[in-house]
């Protein structure tokens, strides 16, 4: 799967201060006054790149089904990697040490795939429903009882979906440019 949704620009406005020097604020304004004075007004900064910490993105059933054709080669796409994960989820579920584990549809009615949730995310997975989706960034595991497993998983944070959602429309503006270059050079 292509991720070009991964490197996405992202203005980031307010958020790149100087971590304070220890001078007071009358040094401050004496010194911010000189340079003013000493230097040309600088450019507007460019916009700084945002990427998404991950490795590779899927879905469920797209996990199961690599596993299903070849665990080797699925392991090592996914394992010990981080994997952004788009699902449905089947259950939510509690394992033998109390973790949360979410079992996201693969489109085999046998098989799941499972999530085990960060501490830090129980409280959300309470608020969620069989059948809600959910996008989650985790670390790949291996297939246990011919089930993927991922771990450490959390939420993706609201930024992170329209960093998505920015890149995927940006992916298909770009595939639909090329198939209109590709129909006009014929």
């Amino acid at each position: 799967m292509k991720m070009n949704y991964i490197a996405l620009s992202l203005l980031v406005a307010g958020c790149c201060c100087p971590p304070p020097t220890g001078r007071s604020d009358s040094n401050r304004s004496e010194s911010a006054a000189e340079t003013a004075k000493a230097e040309p007004p600088a450019k507007p900064a460019e916009p700084e790149k945002a990427e998404l910490p991950v490795d590779v993105g899927t879905n469920g059933p797209k996990l199961f089904k690599e596993y299903e054709a070849n665990e080797v080669r699925a392991d090592n796409k996914y394992k010990g990697k981080r994997i952004l994960i788009f699902g449905t989820v089947e259950a939510i579920d509690k394992d033998f040490l109390g973790n949360v584990v979410l079992k996201l549809e693969t489109g085999d009615m046998f098989a799941t795939v499972s999530a085990t949730l960060q501490d830090s995310e129980k409280s959300m997975a309470g608020d969620l429903s069989k059948g809600d989706g959910v996008k989650l960034i985790c670390v790949g595991g291996t297939r246990v009882i011919n089930m993927p497993t991922l771990r450490k998983c959390r939420f993706i944070t609201a930024a992170e979906s329209k960093l998505i959602d920015d890149g995927i429309k940006a992916e298909r503006a770009e595939k639909a440019k090329e198939r209109a270059a590709k129909r006009g050079s014929k």
